[in-house]
């Protein structure tokens, strides 16, 4: 249902919930959200592996749907996007069993749009997986927070389609920034390395980090720089205004261009790691580890989130 609230369009989903209310009692699935006609809206109860999942485009569009992309050992995000028959721009299919990392995109008028997620309900963690990760946080800079590590991986697995069971992980900072914040390591099945990283507390976590690396990469050799938004302004306000920087096994300092207004600081106990804030973070394009003797061990620029690549 789209509506106008104070001059601008907002859209939501409602659906009934068999067995309960009957097929004919509509329930709010969400909150109301701003709502773009020009983009494809989906819904799918992402609690349900099999469930069902609606795609709304317009009329004449074609949908190509994607099952979860796969990491090749050479750390390279691959889709396989098929287009399924629609009637009037809509799709109506049951979830694979990967469902939560379902991505899609439309064709219109012979022109291939940006790949999406499905939207949908939250998803139900597996609850050992806490002490899993701190089980394996050996070179952990820091102490993890347990809802914080379980968020990171729901949102990492959920992404990928992975079995949370399959992965090597390592915590490598654990901390605060703008807000509580945590970069993992992932070996994934295929040999790549994957640096993961959140920010946000056990309610509302921000994936910001998601990159992966070539099998046979040494995670201690990596420089992870994950951004953190202000998220004390609410989920509208998500202006970068932190980095951070974990280095390389054996960096003594970073360098890089500092804009005016930033604010370096060393997390305390650790050279590994170094907190920048202020308005204008966000502008420094590379930074550099290095060795106590000023050797440069890594080189790498502002972290970004791959998992949907076309």
């Amino acid at each position: 249902m789209i509506g106008v609230v104070d001059g601008e369009l907002y859209g939501v989903w409602f659906g009934s919930r068999r067995g309960q209310d009957g097929p004919d009692t509509p329930w709010l699935l969400e909150q109301p959200v701003p709502f773009d006609p020009s983009v494809p809206d989906s819904w799918s109860d992402l609690r349900n592996s099999s469930g069902p999942a609606v795609i709304v485009a317009r009329p004449g569009d074609q949908i190509a749907v994607s099952e979860c992309p796969v990491i090749t050992a050479q750390g390279e995000v691959r889709h396989g996007y098929r287009a399924l028959p629609t009637e009037d721009g809509v799709l109506m299919f049951g979830l694979p069993v990967s469902g939560p990392c379902v991505s899609f995109r439309t064709i219109r008028d012979g022109t291939t749009g940006d790949p999406h997620i499905l939207n949908g309900g939250p998803q139900v963690s597996d609850p050992w997986v806490d002490a899993e990760i701190l089980a394996a946080s050996t070179k952990a800079l820091g102490e993890p927070d347990t809802d914080l590590a379980r968020n990171t991986l729901s949102l990492f697995t959920s992404s990928l389609g992975l079995d949370q069971g399959d992965l090597d992980l390592a915590v490598l900072w654990a901390g605060e920034a703008s807000a509580p914040g945590l970069v993992l390591t992932a070996t994934l099945p295929t040999g790549a390395v994957a640096l993961v990283g959140t920010c946000g507390d056990s309610e509302f976590s921000v994936l910001r980090l998601m990159e992966f690396h070539p099998a046979g990469t040494d995670p201690d050799d990596l420089l992870a720089v994950m951004s953190c938004p202000n998220l004390s302004q609410g989920s509208a306000g998500l202006d970068v205004d932190h980095l951070v920087l974990i280095g390389p096994v054996g960096t003594s300092s970073f360098v890089f261009d500092e804009p005016s207004g930033t604010e370096p600081r060393t997390t305390a106990g650790s050279p590994r790691t170094l907190i920048v804030s202020g308005p204008r973070v966000a502008a420094i394009a590379e930074f550099t580890a290095l060795d106590p003797n000023g050797n440069a061990l890594a080189t790498a620029g502002p972290g970004t989130v791959e998992a949907i690549g076309p």
